[in-house]
């Protein structure tokens, strides 16, 4: 009888076991699946970064009630 709840138990054991590797696995690959990063090349950024300077810049006037300069 003894040796029979021993068996059980470490069939617990080996089942907790799996079901835990199972979910840190699934859990890292989701992880990786939504973290994939896109490079972007330097005129991107410049491009990216004249457009938002313009808009503040836009923003800052018109709050200064100075109108389109352009």
């Amino acid at each position: 009888m003894r040796d029979h709840v021993k068996n059980k138990r470490g069939q617990f054991y080996l089942v907790a076991t799996v079901i835990i590797v199972a979910t840190i696995l699934v859990y890292t690959g989701v992880t990786n699946y939504y973290l994939k990063k896109t490079y972007s090349t330097v005129e991107e950024v410049k491009e990216e970064l004249d457009i938002e300077s313009s808009h503040i810049l836009d923003r800052k006037l018109a709050h200064l009630g100075v109108r389109n300069l352009r």
